[in-house]
């Protein structure tokens, strides 16, 4: 038990350097195949399959931690791809997972409402990051809500004239009362359906 939390914590802290390495000499790290933190399979059945694994551990009698990782290759070159993608206002119309999208592009503050059969009780996601219309690294963290204090990037490249999305997420925060498989099951779905979704409503300029 105890070699199991030390082990999940250590793959914690590389998720936490990776997140937040993405620069270089003051220059961005720009996402490519080659430096994607995936093994090479995984990184093979992009070219079929949206890549997703959330997971969730107990750390105390009151903490729980929550590592994702989702990744997909699209089909498009990124300059189609993003043109709806950076449009996160209208998202509530690509899935109906998400019920309410708002974005304030002066403060860079978006807000999602999700709700779905899979997820234990609807959720606010509150949080800033910058509107995603180009390559790059984009980080953010959550200000409030369910998952307060989540941080995260996501990192857009290219790879053979396809777009290349990796995104990372690590939270520690009060005991959420949903165990730990639940809660590792539904990241793990959510993150898979809503990266397709994204990938399907983008395909055309």
């Amino acid at each position: 038990m105890v070699r199991n939390k030390v082990h999940f914590l250590l793959v914690c802290s590389i998720t936490i350097s990776s997140i937040y390495a993405t620069k270089v000499q003051n220059k961005p790290i720009i996402l490519t195949m080659e430096n994607l933190p995936l093994s090479s399979t995984i990184k093979k059945s992009l070219t079929k399959e949206i890549y997703s694994h959330g997971l969730v551990k107990t750390i105390d009698a009151k903490r729980q931690q929550l590592l994702l990782n989702v990744a997909g290759l699209h089909p498009k070159k990124c300059g189609i791809a993003l043109s709806k993608i950076s449009q996160f206002e209208n998202y509530k119309t690509y899935s109906d997972i998400i019920k309410l999208s708002e974005y304030v592009e002066k403060t860079q503050m978006i807000k999602l409402g999700l709700d779905h059969l899979l997820m234990p009780f609807p959720m606010l996601l509150h949080f800033k990051i910058q509107r995603i219309d180009h390559i790059g690294n984009f980080p953010f963290i959550f200000q409030s809500g369910f998952l307060k204090g989540l941080r995260g990037s996501i990192r857009v490249g290219e790879h053979k004239k396809k777009c290349l999305f990796f995104v990372q997420a690590f939270w520690v925060g009060p005991d959420s009362k949903i165990p730990d498989k639940a809660f590792s099951f539904f990241t793990t779905v959510l993150g898979e359906k809503f990266m397709e979704r994204l990938f399907q409503v983008s395909r055309t300029l």
